[in-house]
């Protein structure tokens, strides 16, 4: 209930009680009103699940001051999910009015259209600093967007630091300060799961590796232009050459990167992609 601690039967929920933490700033009571919204009951129906999903359901509804409940408020849902778009949604019927906040009688049965709906992000051609990301990721939970598609990295720059191979962000980035450590990336990457946003992570290959190329010699295919002289523009992985699968499997069993750390119980990246970040970690 707002304000005060969430239901009993809601358990110790760290991602509802981020959500409630963010209106209790909100809620004030005004003598000068004939009537006030005393309570909000949020009600979740089901266990309150860990990480957001592409089949997690965001469904919910809302009820203030119904015939039903008169004088009283609910958000429900079926999961934590429906529940941080639920808060969402409140939050945004809200009206300032001087020192209170009013709220209409009403009553919303919600779901998404849409199950995917994201937002992407190119860090490689144009990097943005950590507290941006997650501005934006605030952003988008403010939208109800669950999905950030983050191309991190591609021809122009590879900010994402190797801890196998230093040198493809200590070569391949636009400096030293502009690279994501894998601290950097579990900050993130915890941050979008309290508010219900799975990160999709997008390493190009074997096209659009122009910044490996300078940390990894012989990775990339020569170009040729009518000479005999290979041009030094490649952006292609050279296919079918022993070094370059060496290169991308070395310690493939032992990397624990931020991304593939979180895949194992982390739906949000798909299954074939923590194997080849790996490969690379």
């Amino acid at each position: 209930m707002l304000p005060g601690a969430a239901s009993d039967s809601l358990g110790d929920t760290i991602v509802l009680g981020l959500a409630l933490r963010k209106l209790m700033g909100l809620w004030t009571k005004d003598g000068f009103f004939n009537g006030y919204l005393d309570t909000v009951e949020v009600n979740l129906l089901t266990q309150c699940e860990t990480y957001p999903n592409q089949d997690m359901d965001e469904q919910y509804e809302i009820k203030i001051d119904t015939p039903d409940s008169p004088g009283v408020g609910t958000i429900l849902a079926k999961s934590i999910w429906g529940i941080l778009r639920g808060l969402e949604s409140f939050s945004q019927l809200l009206v300032p009015s001087g020192s209170a906040y009013n709220v209409n009688s009403t009553q919303i049965m919600d779901f998404p259209r849409f199950s995917f709906r994201g937002l992407l992000l190119d860090t490689s051609r144009h990097y943005l600093s950590v507290n941006k990301i997650l501005e934006t990721l605030d952003l988008m939970a403010m939208n109800k967007f669950n999905v950030f598609h983050w191309h991190i990295v591609d021809d122009p720059s590879f900010p994402y630091v190797s801890e196998v191979f230093p040198k493809l962000s200590g070569i391949g980035a636009f400096s030293p300060h502009h690279v994501y450590t894998p601290q950097n990336i579990s900050d993130i990457l915890e941050f979008a799961r309290l508010r219900g946003i799975r990160i999709l992570p997008e390493f190009d290959s074997p096209g659009h590796t122009k910044s490996w190329g300078p940390a990894q010699p012989g990775l990339l295919t020569p170009c040729y232009n009518g000479t005999k002289q290979p041009l030094l523009q490649s952006t292609g992985i050279l296919p079918f050459l022993k070094h370059t699968f060496n290169n991308l499997t070395i310690q493939s069993t032992n990397a624990s990167p931020p991304f593939s750390k979180h895949s194992t119980r982390h739906p949000s990246i798909p299954g074939a992609l923590p194997t080849f970040i790996a490969f690379i970690a």
